[in-house]
């Protein structure tokens, strides 16, 4: 049986070079252990300090058996859409667990006569690397409502889909292809829980204000977060920036009480990061502008 996706430990990271972009930053990131590493390694290539602390962890779903029936009535050129890399990892580890003879990096092969769409770019990587092709990835807005539009565009009509996902994923494609008449099955193939572990020292951080920006990718991050927060943690988190991927991890974040100062345009870690530096120099040639205006002169 092969072991589940697994996580790597918490850790904070400081860059060597000091005179990047982001130099001078300290920058939280929540994302899940296995996720963490791919922002963190972007963000420290521009300079910043990152402290990983995962809010969320992923576990298996309380049942395969949706899963584990649909996929054995795979038919060749059905499609299946996969709105995060997350649900592919989980997909072709219980392809393999059903398999015990199968090697994980093979499992992709009981994919390979569907069609494939992946909601953004990152989600796409993961597939290609899988050595499945892609589809369909939306043009933009890489969000369930991104690929959404983009599979309307090419179904015919009543043609169905196939949705491995969170058990507690979002119904904005679901419920909007079903109302254009496409059936789609849902399947979980995780769940996303609290991370073991609480914040640790994390809050202690953020009591002595040793954190610049925090980043949500994804609304779990900001609900879990905020519940392993302490109390007296609450007014320290409104001290730092926050910035969100995507537009329904900030409303999250604002209906939760918080202000999030930058959602990139581009919704993928990339945007995110580039978004980053811009507002970070911006802020530091304001700076650099009102203490000239302050000097003697």
């Amino acid at each position: 049986m092969p072991s589940a996706p697994t996580s790597s430990p918490p850790s904070a990271t400081r860059p060597a070079a000091q005179r990047q972009p982001l130099a001078g930053l300290t920058v939280l990131n929540l994302r899940a252990a296995e996720d963490a590493p791919a922002l963190t390694e972007a963000l420290r290539a521009r300079g910043a300090t990152v402290v990983e602390r995962p809010a969320i962890a992923f576990v298996p779903p309380q049942s395969w058996q949706p899963f584990d029936a649909r996929l054995a009535r795979l038919a060749p050129g059905e499609w299946i859409a996969f709105t995060s890399a997350t649900a592919l990892r989980w997909t072709l580890w219980r392809i393999a667990d059903l398999a015990p003879q199968t090697e994980p990096q093979a499992a992709a092969g009981a994919l390979k006569p569907a069609r494939i769409a992946a909601v953004g770019q990152g989600t796409a990587r993961a597939v290609a690397d899988a050595g499945l092709p892609v589809q369909l990835t939306p043009p933009e807005q890489f969000q369930a409502e991104g690929l959404r539009d983009a599979l309307l565009q090419i179904l015919r009509p009543g043609e169905a889909v196939w949705l491995p996902r969170a058990e507690q994923g979002r119904e904005a494609l679901a419920e909007g292809l079903e109302r254009a008449g496409h059936p789609v099955c849902v399947t979980p193939v995780y769940r996303t829980v609290a991370a073991p572990g609480g914040l640790g020292p994390v809050a202690e951080l953020l009591l002595r204000g040793g954190v610049d920006w925090i980043v949500f990718t994804s609304s779990s991050t900001v609900t879990h977060f905020l519940a392993m927060l302490p109390p007296e943690g609450r007014a320290h988190v409104e001290r730092c920036r926050i910035a969100c991927l995507g537009r329904v991890t900030a409303r999250t974040a604002e209906e939760a009480g918080l202000k999030v100062a930058l959602v990139p345009a581009r919704q993928d870690l990339a945007g995110l990061v580039e978004a980053l530096v811009v507002a970070h120099t911006a802020a530091a040639d304001a700076a650099t502008q009102a203490a000239r205006e302050a000097a003697p002169r």
